[in-house]
C-alpha cells in the first residue's frame, strides 16, 4: 500500500516539476 502511494505521489508531482522548469525557461528567455 505504502509503495503504491508512493508511486502515485512520484508520478503527480513529475508534470508539476517539469512546469515549473517550463514556467523558468520562459522567464528566463522572455527577461533577456
Amino acid at each position: 500500500m505504502e509503495s503504491t502511494n508512493q508511486e502515485c505521489l512520484h508520478l503527480s508531482q513529475k508534470p508539476f516539476v517539469v512546469d515549473i522548469l517550463t514556467l523558468w525557461h520562459l522567464a528566463v528567455f522572455l527577461h533577456h
